[in-house]
């Protein structure tokens, strides 16, 4: 979805956390203001403090998604170098997948999913495998799934799914999320290879990608019953996360 006055079309943005980290900044930055007109207004009457800071309108999910990436900005890192955050331009498959159990009172619910198979100067092979709420789709059909195969569970991905859900998504079950703390990261890792198979129907597409990594592991053989996102299946570093919004690289200047 193209917005009127930021010149991306966004595919994904994740509307409870944007708006978490705002709501984590707009505390500390009220009490900044305040200290600051207190100072300028000392010196100069008139003068506000708020000249050149704008306030987010929480209404406009774009607004909000700019604000988050901003404020993020110190503590984003890049592929080769994570941080709390990554940041990067990839070609990402994409799709949705049905997952069938893991919910309460729910079942086959959509999960977004992202991957990516980059390969970094002085790092190597990088898989990036982010889950999130299909409900944070922009401007994406949503088809009923047509597969043949849909994944019994989302083994592993669970806290990622309950961390990135929105208030009206149905609920990740207890056990399903005690399940998963006691896997292995080896388990986890190859349980998203496996999905991706599947899932990535849509792309590989450039993509401008800001999600926050759960999962990191290096020297990983990602090959499992045959199946690996990669020719071989071992990459230098694997990482999943769930993504924060995904759009179309903005324009570079000529």
């Amino acid at each position: 979805m193209v917005t009127d006055n930021w010149p991306v079309d966004v595919k994904y943005c994740s509307r409870r956390l944007t708006r978490q980290i705002v709501g984590q900044d707009a505390a500390p930055r009220s009490k900044w203001l305040r200290k600051v007109g207190l100072n300028l207004g000392a010196k100069a009457a008139g003068v506000s403090a708020e000249v050149g800071l704008r306030e987010v309108d929480r209404t406009n999910i774009y607004d909000v998604a700019r604000r988050a990436i901003d404020v993020v900005s110190d503590n984003t890192g890049t592929l080769a170098n994570p941080g709390h955050y990554v940041r990067a331009t990839v070609d990402l498959s994409w799709g949705a997948i049905p997952v069938h159990m893991g919910w309460d009172r729910a079942q086959n619910v959509r999960v977004a999913c992202f991957f990516a198979d980059v390969e970094v100067p002085d790092v190597g092979s990088i898989f990036p495998g982010l889950f999130g709420s299909a409900t944070n789709f922009l401007g994406v059909a949503d088809e009923e799934y047509s597969g043949g195969w849909m994944p019994s569970d989302a083994e592993g991905m669970y806290q990622i799914l309950a961390d990135a859900a929105e208030p009206e998504d149905p609920v990740v079950a207890t056990k399903f999320l005690e399940w998963d703390r006691d896997l292995s990261l080896q388990s986890r890792l190859r349980s998203a290879a496996t999905i991706y198979t599947t899932a990535a129907t849509q792309g590989p597409d450039r993509m401008d990608v800001l999600f926050r990594p759960y999962d990191t592991a290096r020297d990983v053989d990602l090959s499992f019953h045959g199946l690996s996102p990669g020719e071989s299946g071992r990459y230098s570093l694997v990482m999943l996360g769930t993504p924060i919004w995904v759009a179309t690289p903005e324009p570079q200047a000529e």
